[in-house]
């Protein structure tokens, strides 16, 4: 590999991924601000019934969108670096469309569900139901639209919308609301943030149905469709399991403790949850890039992009995991002074998260590079085992058993994933191989002088 190839890939990742860090930075920041004033603007028991719709949002979008946000991050690149523009097009299309149908189905259901409140005793409304399936279809075009403005290199106006936008607009007006001394119930706070949201996501949307206008879906041949096809079955049962079994504690807190308790484990693992933000904002640069050097046959450069974006988060992690050691009671005490009780669940999800991240982008270069499959077998043995022994963990430890069996699975997962790419790949996602390298390179040429 050439030093003008490999300074070309690092400037695109210093560029691309300074402006994604800057965007990842001012969204954590206003991410957690959001989900302040909203506990400031609501009752314990009203926040936690939002956190809990909260979850369930945010996992169906992940379900219903059938897994179509990865697929536009591996074949818009792949295509396109392969002169094939028309072809890359027509996927993008079939993507909206199959991420219509999948939202649109669960909206049904989630409205189904909850007209159950009339005929039989459930711990849901209809209103709340309803609610958390309008978030949820809103928040799936959110990340669909994302990833198509990502994958063609738009990070700023992919990320900018939802991560700044949308949440300043939320934070100004609870906050306002908490300042009046205001309580919100949890169904119209939810009808509000995603009303909002659906405010800033618009645009994007029209952008990326512009952009497929005029790419027929018959440019797909019979081999790509099924390349399309597999991949979408894949990323779909692993983004399902995996929203199930992120999202899954806080509904599981709620089922034995109640919304309360909810509220206050949601907060500790938004807290912990912290520690990963820099590896996903560089994660969003390096996707595309991935698979367009992947499948170009240009391995050292993905080692290089690899090991660089392990390296980042890797430190990053690590300085969360200390600043949350020091000053973890004081936040969680920022949101509700009972929420200080909930301090070891915090120490306990952080440092999941900062083995997560600390075993860098693995699962990312496994399903950029085409070896998806693996991630889902993981998920799939791992996966179900890390939601049983949260829901044992909960009936028998409460919160800190659940956060023990969430953070195990976490753990499990990443570190399997990481040493399977890096003996499959010859690879290392950590990025300390590179490092040490580095160091014994430096460390030679001293000597040399």
């Amino acid at each position: 590999m050439s030093s003008v190839n490999r300074k070309a890939v690092i400037g695109q990742l210093i560029k691309g991924g300074g402006t994604s860090i800057l965007i990842k930075v001012a969204s954590a920041g206003l991410a957690y601000l959001m989900l302040f004033v909203i506990a400031r603007a609501s009752t314990a028991e009203q926040y936690g019934i939002f956190a809990v719709a909260y979850s369930i949002a945010f996992t169906v979008s992940f379900v219903s969108t059938i897994g179509q946000a990865h697929t536009i991050l591996r074949f818009w690149p792949q295509w396109m670096g392969q002169d094939a523009p028309l072809k890359a097009r027509a996927a993008l299309k079939l993507s909206m469309i199959v991420t219509a149908l999948g939202l649109s189905l669960t909206v049904v259901l989630m409205l189904l569900g909850g007209a159950l409140e009339s005929v039989m005793e459930v711990p849901w409304s209809l209103g709340i139901a309803g609610a958390a399936a309008l978030f949820g279809f809103v928040m799936g075009w959110a990340e669909i639209s994302a990833a198509g403005l990502r994958a063609q290199e738009y990070v700023f106006k992919a990320q900018a919308p939802r991560d700044i936008g949308w949440r300043a607009l939320v934070c100004l007006l609870f906050g306002a609301a908490a300042i009046a001394g205001m309580s919100i119930d949890a169904e119209t706070i939810i009808l509000v943030v995603t009303g909002l949201l659906a405010l800033m996501v618009l645009p994007q949307v029209l952008a990326l149905m512009r952009s497929v206008k005029g790419a027929p879906l018959e440019t797909l041949g019979h081999e790509d469709r099924g390349q399309f096809r597999k991949f979408t079955l894949n990323l779909w049962a692993l983004a399902s399991l995996g929203a199930a079994r992120n999202y899954a504690g806080v509904i599981i807190v709620s089922t034995f403790l109640g919304p309360v308790a909810a509220g206050a484990y949601f907060v500790a693992d938004r807290t912990a949850n912290l520690l990963s933000f820099i590896l996903l904002a560089v994660n969003l640069v390096t996707a595309p890039l991935i698979s367009k050097y992947h499948h170009s046959g240009q391995k050292e450069m993905v080692r290089l992009i690899v090991a660089l974006s392990g390296i980042i988060g890797g430190l990053s992690a690590f300085c969360g995991l200390l600043f949350l050691a020091v000053l973890g009671a004081e936040i969680l005490s920022l949101f509700n002074p009972a929420y200080i009780d909930y301090l070891p669940v915090l120490f306990i999800l952080a440092f999941g998260q900062f083995i997560r991240t600390a075993t860098g982008p693995s699962g990312l270069l496994l399903t950029m590079s085409g070896y998806e499959r693996v991630n889902l077998i993981l998920l799939v043995t791992i996966g179900p085992a890390s939601i049983v022994l949260q829901i044992l963990g909960g009936l028998y430890f409460g919160p800190i058993g659940v956060a023990s069996a969430t953070a195990g699975g976490i753990i499990c997962i990443r570190c399997a994933t990481a040493l399977y790419a890096w003996r499959t790949l010859d690879i290392d996602p950590t990025g300390v191989s590179m490092a040490v390298q580095s160091l014994r390179n430096w460390r030679r040429v001293v000597r040399e002088i």
